[in-house]
């Protein structure tokens, strides 16, 4: 609905007549039940209702009449109410209709949604002289529509998710997965039960149907979700370092426990396909049910009551790959590129002090590509070169403003590819865009993989000694999940490094990764070098890297990548992130 006001002013004959108050009164008496009538003065003062609306609140004429309509019963549940009725009679005083959704409470407690209006009635002179409250019920429709809703993605036996929902979740699953995360499904299907209903009835079958879902949550708990896919199938979505073929074996030993219906002991199996998804795999949730449907019919195939992993075979080729390759090519001179940034936090003050360029897809047709599908593409045929410097100079280019106009916020952060790295002329070409974007080298930290620079140290550190002389800041980025030594922490000249997402993750929950975390800013801090930690989502998680004296973070508990102008408006907004315990670091 629209606010206040917002219906414009109310019509008036050219000559107008005095009104007939009693009469008006009567006819607002005799409104159906479902109908909230009444008369207000300019002022909001109640002049009469309808019995209707009394009787609703269990209220007399003499309980309400002569007050501000805002102060009787009917308003006290919902206080955004009374402020649209406030702004609804200001706006009716100056001949204006409004209309908008109240919520209102009765004498029984029931919460009733009502469509409200307001309408402005001229007297005699042409003023207005009263106005028309009116309202009628929306509760049973809003109910049905959110049924109807409900329905669309909820299985109405069991309750669960149904295919629609359990792919839109799949896909939400897969998109937030880090590189180190793996996300399974398992398709599980109840073998035989075709027969339970023809012996016992379709009751029983659905009695069976419920039983399982109950088994199958209270196994899922909070490591998955559970979804009805079909007749007799069903989904479990598990997200983690789970086993797959562990997790089919414990669903079939939930499932197959005895189950009494109508005094009969059933016993169930069921044929189950897993399939998982990997940072490195596929990120079209379509194409992982189908790998789990495919394992699911190997399983059926070979008679049932069993399990089957989806292992992909060596002439099993993704059949999205070269449609991804052929767009890929285009994605530059289309303008399908786009890039987000992650701001970073620093831990001492709580401000945001610099920002994370992510590169992103935007596939005509297809939605928003993970950039954990055409990265590796990218790098895999070169394309990563020319989209490499895409980034790299539209985030300088993009953010010379913001940068300029925001002195606090001293970095944007650009990751870079092992093959631009190792391009002869990468130094050559990072000057130029800085040049030309009008940017001060100290404002720019390029981020470097581990593997990047251990596959030609020699080169590497050449390299790196070239940007250093540009003033250009050097970040180790994913630190912990490859060499993590310091011979070459001390060889290499770095100003930061970044701890991986998946020590993060469990810094508060286990103490052999808290101790680990702790070990790593320490050696960082006795180098010299920042430290900044990656995928931070909890506060639990900020207050150990806080205590450790963890320089900076980032993460969904600060924000998630975000186009340039809403980092410009939350850089603006000033908001300090509250970080409670106090540095323990060394000091430097």
């Amino acid at each position: 609905m629209s606010g206040a006001g917002g219906q414009g002013g109310s019509a008036r004959a050219e000559e107008s007549k005095p009104l007939d108050l009693p009469q008006l009164r009567a006819v607002i008496d005799r409104l159906p039940r479902s109908v909230f009538a009444g008369l207000l003065d300019v002022d909001g003062v109640l002049i009469d209702v309808n019995r209707a609306a009394l009787d609703a609140i269990d209220a007399r004429p003499e309980d309400v009449l002569g007050q501000p309509f805002e102060t009787t019963p009917w308003w006290r549940f919902s206080e955004v109410s009374r402020r649209q009725l406030r702004a609804a009679i200001r706006d009716g005083r100056d001949g204006k209709r409004s209309r908008f959704e109240a919520a209102m409470q009765d004498r029984d407690g029931r919460v009733l949604l009502l469509d409200f209006s307001l309408e402005p009635l001229y007297g005699a002179s042409g003023e207005v002289e009263y106005l028309v409250p009116a309202a009628s019920d929306l509760t049973e429709r809003r109910v049905a529509e959110q049924r109807i809703e409900y329905l669309a993605t909820h299985d109405e036996i069991t309750g669960l998710p149904n295919r629609h929902l359990l792919q839109a979740r799949l896909a939400e699953a897969m998109e937030q997965a880090g590189a180190d995360q793996v996300v399974i499904v398992l398709l599980i299907d109840l073998d035989r039960f075709n027969l339970i209903n023809l012996s016992l009835g379709h009751g029983a079958g659905d009695t069976v149907l419920c039983e399982a879902t109950h088994r199958l949550m209270d196994w899922a708990g909070d490591r998955g979700r559970v979804a009805r896919v079909g007749g007799d199938e069903f989904a479990v979505l598990l997200d983690g370092d789970v086993d797959a073929a562990a997790a089919a074996t414990a669903v079939a030993e939930v499932l197959g426990r005895a189950i009494t219906v109508e005094g009969q002991e059933i016993h169930l199996t069921c044929s189950i396909g897993c399939a998982r998804h990997t940072a490195a795999g596929n990120t079209d949730d379509g194409l992982l049910l189908k790998k789990a449907s495919a394992a699911l019919h190997g399983a059926k195939a070979r008679g049932g009551n069993m399990a089957e992993v989806y292992r992909r075979g060596p002439d099993d080729r993704d059949p999205e790959r070269l449609a991804l390759e052929s767009a890929l090519h285009h994605a530059i001179e289309r303008d399908e590129l786009f890039l987000c940034y992650q701001p970073q936090v620093d831990l001492a003050s709580g401000r945001i002090v610099g920002a994370e360029a992510l590169m992103r897809w935007r596939r005509p047709g297809h939605g928003v590509v993970p950039p954990d599908r055409f990265i590796p593409i990218a790098e895999q045929t070169g394309r990563i070169v020319p989209m490499g410097a895409w980034a790299l100079e539209t985030a300088l280019a993009t953010t010379r403003g913001w940068l300029a106009g925001e002195p606090r916020l001293a970095q944007i952060s650009v990751n870079i590819s092992a093959r631009e790295f190792l391009r002869p002329d990468f130094v050559r070409r990072v000057e130029t865009m800085l040049h030309a974007a009008d940017v001060a080298p100290q404002r720019l930290t390029l981020e470097l993989t581990e593997s990047m620079l251990m596959d030609d140290a020699e080169g590497a550190v050449r390299t790196l000694a070239a940007l250093k002389a540009l003033g250009v800041r050097l970040a180790l980025d994913d630190f912990g999940t490859g060499y993590s030594s310091l011979s070459y922490l001390r060889r290499f000249p770095l100003d930061v490094i970044k701890i991986d997402r998946s020590f993060v993750r469990d810094i508060a929950v286990d103490a052999s990764t808290a101790a680990i975390v702790d070990a790593t800013i320490r050696m960082a801090h006795s180098l010299n070098l920042d430290v900044v930690a990656e995928g931070v989502e909890t506060e639990a998680q900020l207050a150990e890297l806080a205590a450790r004296g963890c320089d900076q973070a980032q993460g969904y508990l600060f924000s998630a990548p975000v186009p340039a102008e809403d980092l410009a408006a939350l850089l603006r907004s000033d908001p300090p992130w509250a970080v409670a315990p106090a540095r323990s670091g060394p000091e430097r």
